[in-house]
């Protein structure tokens, strides 16, 4: 496959992703991205296995099925958002696809794709596509797009009990011994780990033969979170995220410091609540799971972060400081549980792992850009005040990313 024509194809793709809501036919999209009909049925068909119709239709009922599982709109309402103009011909359309009516299928509350976004990529030339190569969800998926949102509250969880646990643990064993027999706890539990993580089977997944450099692949992930329109905002979400909580999260001590007094009970006061507070809404988001809309559950943290930034700045009782410490914590891990469940269920599997080094990369350079600009503005503006503007900040992007259309589908 020429690299010609995967650009085509991308193409064609993300108009159809950016108007899954509208009208979308085979003579609407040859319109929008210039190409003949026929030129564009024939080269749509022979690289994605279907034909513009029924990838479609499989897009539109896919989110039709995430928003009766996930969310309380009306059905009349969803057959709107999904591109239908009638709620027969969308009924109709849905049992068809997944063999119960949309109101049966809401109330089992089960959720599974007839079809996600179709992606391909430059390093994948030479390979021909055929029917045997689409892969149907099945009955067996379901837990797993159901549950998504509570496993990623229990790793959260198991992060918070490490950061607060490892340093306690460390002191103790410092304490009792030497630091050379620390350190070697420390490499012999290392060990432990990577030999338990090596007995895990992973699914394999087949892998290009053709040779890329490291600077190619970042590549490939930049155009990909680029093409995808919900990844793209997601991790702009993300980076704007840990850009304005620098204040609140970082800066804190300093503000503690300021105002309560620079004494070690108040600083490590701080630190055990906060930890606190991330593993309480770890353990949260693993029994609860969010809304049942991402977007909903997504936005509601963010606004609490903003909340909490802005309470934190202007309190002056330190008991009052330490319980929005601890809804801080909690509304951390809700926000960063919800991208990371976001970038998931909208990012392709083969390049998940592109996305989220993505992310990481986001975050080392967010933070301490952050950091470079929140800390020196800390000695010339009350701390305070740049803590209140962050918050408000934080629940402008709250409300920005619960209106953009483009996540409505979350």
């Amino acid at each position: 496959m020429e690299n010609k024509t995967v650009v085509s194809i991308e193409t064609v793709i993300d108009y159809i992703e950016a108007n899954l809501d509208g009208k979308l036919d085979l003579e609407t999209v040859a319109e929008a991205v210039h190409y003949s009909k026929y030129h564009l049925h024939r080269m749509f068909t022979s690289t994605v296995g279907m034909t513009i119709h029924d990838y479609v239709q499989r897009r539109q009922l896919t989110e039709a099925a995430k928003l009766l599982a996930f969310s309380d709109r009306p059905i009349i309402e969803v057959t709107f958002i999904c591109g239908y103009e009638s709620q027969q011909a969308f009924s109709s359309a849905f049992k068809s696809m997944y063999k119960i009516p949309p109101a049966e299928y809401r109330d089992n509350r089960e959720f599974y794709p007839l079809q996600l976004r179709f992606a391909l990529h430059r390093n994948v030339a030479n390979k021909v596509f055929t029917k045997d190569d689409i892969c149907l969800a099945e009955k067996a998926d379901i837990p797993a797009w159901m549950n998504l949102m509570r496993y990623n509250g229990i790793n959260a969880t198991m992060q918070s009990v490490v950061q607060f646990g490892a340093p306690a643990a460390a002191a103790v064993v410092l304490t009792m011994s030497t630091l050379r027999a620390t350190l070697l706890i420390d490499i012999l539990t290392a060990v432990i780990g990577i030999g338990v993580f090596s007995c895990i089977l992973l699914p394999k997944q087949e892998k290009s033969q053709e040779m890329t450099s490291v600077l190619a692949d970042i590549g490939v992930g930049i155009r990909y979170a680029h093409s995808c329109m919900v990844v793209r905002k997601t991790l702009v979400i993300y980076g704007l995220f840990v850009f304005l909580t620098v204040p609140a999260g970082y800066l804190s001590g300093l503000l503690v410091s300021r105002v309560f007094g620079d004494t070690y009970w108040y600083l490590t006061a701080v630190e055990l609540v906060g930890f606190g507070g991330m593993m309480l809404g770890g353990l949260l988001m693993s029994i609860w799971g969010g809304f049942k809309s991402r977007r909903l559950t997504l936005a509601t943290g963010l606004s609490l972060f903003g909340i909490m930034a802005i309470g934190m700045g202007v309190s002056r009782h330190f008991v009052l400081y330490l319980v929005l410490m601890a809804l801080y914590g909690i509304a951390l891990t809700t926000v960063q549980t919800t991208i990371t469940t976001m970038l998931q269920e909208n990012s392709e599997v083969s390049m998940q792992g592109r996305v989220f080094g993505l992310m990481s990369s986001l975050y080392s350079s967010c933070y301490p850009i952050g950091m470079a600009l929140f800390g020196p503005l800390a000695d010339t503006i009350p701390l305070k005040w740049i803590m209140v503007i962050s918050g408000i900040a934080l629940i402008t992007v709250a409300g920005t990313a619960y209106c953009d259309r483009h996540l409505k589908f979350n």
